[in-house]
């Protein structure tokens, strides 16, 4: 099932803002909550002291490269927070962060809070999202020795969460992991697991 996203407005007015009241987000989906990105650098240190835009446009970058570290992007933002120590100012340059959001055709339910300060007295604005995306599928991998393959045997009795393992020596796949003998790398069957039963199977 993919994710489906719907708008929540009582009022028009916000979306002309360019954020949303709320969403309802259904559907199958892994959410990735973001620790709030501010203008640090690869180093950790913090950046562009004094100037509101460019620390706007490197949160966003920041921000990005946690969502792209995760398999998302901006368009995967359901929730936006905003933090600043000078909401006028951000104010002043807040079309950097509404064509960015533009660009992903995006448009979070955003909260702006501002603060005293921030956790680095340089900084002045933090960013902080919550992303959405379709759950990874589980694909079956070629393997080789005794590397895991995920999916079931045809008729094994067995869980999703329990893989198959080959044997060592022998084309033969079992479905009980926690049976191997780690001194002499040797199976020891359970009673009623043979090749041809439902909990293994031997490939071709």
């Amino acid at each position: 099932m993919a994710v489906e996203r719907t708008p929540i407005n009582p009022w028009p007015w916000s979306a002309e803002l360019g954020y949303h009241q709320g969403e309802v987000v259904s559907g199958q989906t892994r959410t990735l909550y973001c620790a709030g990105q501010t203008s640090m650098n690869g180093d950790g240190k913090p950046e562009h002291a004094g100037d509101m835009a460019a620390q706007l446009a490197l949160s966003l970058d920041n921000l990005e490269a946690v969502l792209a570290e995760a398999g998302m992007s901006l368009a995967n933002l359901v929730r936006l927070n905003v933090y600043t120590t000078d909401v006028d100012l951000l104010f002043q340059h807040y079309g950097v962060l509404a064509a960015r959001l533009g660009q992903a055709r995006v448009a979070p339910p955003t909260t702006m809070l501002g603060v005293t300060r921030l956790a680095i007295p340089d900084l002045m604005i933090e960013l902080e999202g919550t992303a959405v995306a379709e759950a990874l599928r589980r694909r079956r991998r070629t393997v080789t020795g005794d590397v895991i393959d995920r999916r079931l045997r045809p008729g094994c009795s067995a869980t999703s969460a329990r893989p198959l393992r080959r044997w060592p020596g022998t084309r033969t796949w079992c479905c009980h992991p926690h049976l191997w003998s780690r001194s002499t790398r040797r199976p020891r069957r359970p009673r009623g697991c043979r090749p041809a039963s439902g909990w293994c199977s031997t490939s071709s």
